[in-house]
């Protein structure tokens, strides 16, 4: 008569009703219903898996991702995102405009122009993935898949790229509140660039995985540096030239001065 709930719904209806404690306990853990089993659903899909290769460039996704301008008007940034060693690049679309046109021609500046043409790229259906750069795509050899419309976790690593580096973005303007536009859109890839150097819990980054070098520390925090932190001045002109006069008033007094 309850339309055979769960365990847990069932054993909730017991306690709503007054019934003993230790019945709802055992209805929980141990009541089985013969019409229950004999029809089950199947397990739904997990929404995360393992990459199916960790060559780079080999599967890209990409979103767009809206974010709040200093005028307070939506502007859209194309997240692109290597499945395979996590390399991201985010950057303001062209003309700011949701367009197929604009779209592709922000993916060529932003990924095909650094990293070449990817074998599979990820998107979801929306229609500024469609028309001039689906033709595009495919007139360069590249594979577009698109997510099924009611399953956004098949682009899930990319979506959860974007989220992330939305929130760092956030953080970074309450720090560091930019004063114009461009110093907005600089920030944020910044703060993309910032991610790329961050080493996951494998112990390393995507730049160390695309690009083969590791971090580079400030000196303060190293014993030594590969530049000397005598030479990082504010304008090295100066110093240069202070050094210049300094040698020529020692040439002039008969010291020999070695440099």
């Amino acid at each position: 008569n309850l339309g055979h709930p769960t365990n847990r719904d069932f054993a909730r209806m017991i306690k709503l009703g007054n019934g003993r404690p230790e019945i709802a306990r055992w209805v929980i853990k141990n009541f089985k219903c013969d019409d229950c089993e004999a029809n089950k659903k199947p397990k739904a899909r997990r929404p995360a898996a393992m990459p199916k290769s960790y060559r780079f460039n080999q599967v890209v996704g990409i979103d767009l991702v809206e974010v709040k301008d200093l005028t307070g008007h939506n502007q859209y940034w194309l997240n692109s995102i290597c499945w395979g060693t996590s390399q991201q690049q985010v950057t303001p679309v062209f003309n700011d405009r949701k367009s197929a046109e604009d779209v592709w021609n922000t993916f060529v500046d932003q990924w095909i122009r650094v990293y070449g043409f990817p074998y599979v790229v990820v998107c979801d259906p929306g229609t500024e993935f469609e028309a001039h750069f689906a033709e595009m795509a495919q007139a360069y050899g590249i594979t577009l898949l698109p997510t099924d419309a009611r399953a956004p976790w098949q682009n899930g690593k990319t979506e959860r790229a974007g989220g992330i580096w939305k929130h760092r973005f956030k953080i970074a303007q309450r720090k560091c509140p930019p004063a114009d536009q461009d110093e907005h859109e600089m920030l944020g890839k910044l703060c993309c660039a910032a991610g790329n150097r961050h080493s996951n819990r494998s112990g390393f980054s995507p730049d160390q995985r695309v690009f083969g070098y590791s971090h580079r520390l400030p000196n303060s925090l190293l014993s030594d540096d590969a530049s000397d932190a005598g030479l990082l001045a504010e304008n090295p002109n100066v110093d240069f030239q202070s050094c210049l006069l300094y040698t020529s008033d020692a040439a002039d007094e008969g010291l020999g001065v070695d440099l």
